[in-house]
């Protein structure tokens, strides 16, 4: 037990210190950075609700008028620019930390998961920029600890505070683009659960009239000028599923797989090509045991299997569409905690025998050790 506390406090400070370490290096603000500063400095607040942001820049609206307000306070210095982006990745790395010890159950399972989170090299690195994806993780993670806990309303009545989250939750959309990805999720499972328990049906209209309203909300003040942004999709271009031939396609959606399996862990080169090992731990379980978990469970969509088939699922959708990006890289940052839980729980099909587990897990490990460490070493080179 000792040792188990002694490793979590080691993995809890490992991350706050390289999120820190990169923060408090104040590196200058780079290119899109720049844009969403002189965004913030040029358009009033009811200008940044009634227009397209300038230089093909789509940010939320309401996420970064709460970044204006915190910084114009401080001179829009670059660490108070990027001060709730690192807030919102550091209480998104103990979201997903409660997350995860509920789903892994096992302690030390649930440690290698916390583990492989602290030393992915873009969970801190846009901790410390001046953009929403650190937001996109918080909110995801978020809606995912709600659903989880929606099973336990089944077979009796919410709580209070239950009841309040499921009321002012909806809203948190307005922060992030990918909420949209899960926000309907949690109605469906309310509509689902009140055919067993019809108290939660009130809960379900509640809830479901919310989502619409915060919907509308983004729509109106937001999402309508985003896709005014013509220079945005063409930037993009090349990251949505290709349409012109099966050999297009399947060349996109390879691609795709390879950096949602593994453009999170590090930046090195080298580093990347020995996380493609891993691609098979992620693509498989999150089909198989995605599957597995809607027909165990009814079709109710309430565990980190299915949740993350179903945001795996609408992202290729989009992406054929040539609405959202498939093969992002920051812009579908949010998917990665589903990457690390979803690799974890393809090793641990392997349970017996006991060593082919344990060599497994200890190559995991020793990967995300040498990705906590390059990252270390980057963000030391920003103070020289």
């Amino acid at each position: 037990m000792r040792v188990y506390r002694l490793s979590l406090i080691l993995c809890i400070s490992w991350f706050i210190f390289l999120c820190l370490l990169h923060y408090l290096s104040a590196r200058p603000l780079w290119l899109d950075e720049a844009f969403v500063l002189g965004n913030m400095q040029n358009l009033g607040f009811r200008e940044m609700l009634s227009r397209p942001l300038g230089n093909g820049q789509a940010f939320p609206r309401f996420y970064l008028i709460a970044v204006k307000l915190f910084s114009g306070n401080f001179t829009c210095h670059v660490l108070f620019l990027r001060f709730l982006p690192l807030a919102a990745m550091l209480s998104a790395f103990f979201v997903w930390g409660r997350v995860y010890r509920y789903r892994f159950g096992d302690k030390w399972v649930f440690l290698l998961g916390l583990y492989a989170w602290a030393s992915s090299y873009y969970f801190s690195y846009y901790a410390a920029e001046l953009k929403q994806y650190s937001m996109d993780v918080l909110v995801v993670g978020i809606f995912v600890w709600f659903i989880l806990h929606q099973g336990r309303i089944e077979d009796k009545q919410p709580g209070k505070i239950f009841i309040a989250c499921a009321i002012f939750l909806p809203f948190i959309i307005l922060l992030s683009y990918a909420g949209v990805f899960i926000f309907w999720v949690a109605a469906y499972n309310f509509l689902m659960i009140s055919r067993k328990n019809k108290t939660v049906f009130p809960l379900f209209l509640v809830y479901t009239f919310n989502c619409l309203f915060a919907a509308v909300l983004m729509y109106r003040f937001d999402i309508i000028y985003a896709f005014k942004q013509q220079g945005l999709f063409i930037y993009w271009k090349d990251y949505f599923l290709c349409r012109d031939s099966f050999y297009c396609f399947f060349k996109s959606f390879g691609e795709g797989v390879e950096r949602l399996g593994t453009w999170w862990f590090t930046a090195n080169p080298i580093l990347k090509k020995i996380a493609n090992l891993f691609i098979p731990f992620f693509i498989c379980p999150l089909f198989g045991l995605g599957i597995a978990s809607l027909r165990k469970n009814r079709s109710k969509i309430d565990d980190m299997e299915s949740v993350g088939l179903l945001m795996f699922a609408q992202l290729f959708i989009l992406g054929i569409l040539k609405i959202y990006p498939f093969t992002g890289e920051r812009i579908t940052l949010f998917l990665a905690p589903f990457v690390i839980f979803t690799v974890i729980k393809g090793i641990d099909y392997f349970k017996k025998p006991n060593f082919v587990n344990l060599a497994l897990r200890s190559i995991f490990f020793a990967f995300f050790l040498m990705c906590g460490l390059d990252s270390l070493l980057r963000y030391l080179k920003l103070y020289r």
